[in-house]
């Protein structure tokens, strides 16, 4: 099976190998059929909440406050 070999492969390079081994088809239909086999491309996801242990954590502020008239906050 090409995904057990390469799973990174997505819909475009999946859909070239499938035609070197001589079959016609779509890159959308590659797609289906990836869809209903439950075939995920597996990649690296950019890690954006990684926190820093260096930076100061600075503490929340507002605990019960009391609000007495409006605008306020």
């Amino acid at each position: 099976m090409l995904y057990l070999e390469n799973p990174t492969r997505g819909t475009r390079r999946m859909t070239k190998e499938i035609r070197k081994l001589g079959y016609h088809t779509g890159r959308y239909h590659v797609r289906t059929l990836m869809q209903v086999m439950r075939l995920k491309t597996v990649y690296c996801r950019p890690r954006t909440t990684v926190i820093d242990p260096d930076r100061y954590k600075y503490p929340y502020l507002f605990h019960n406050p009391d609000i007495c008239r409006p605008n306020q906050v």
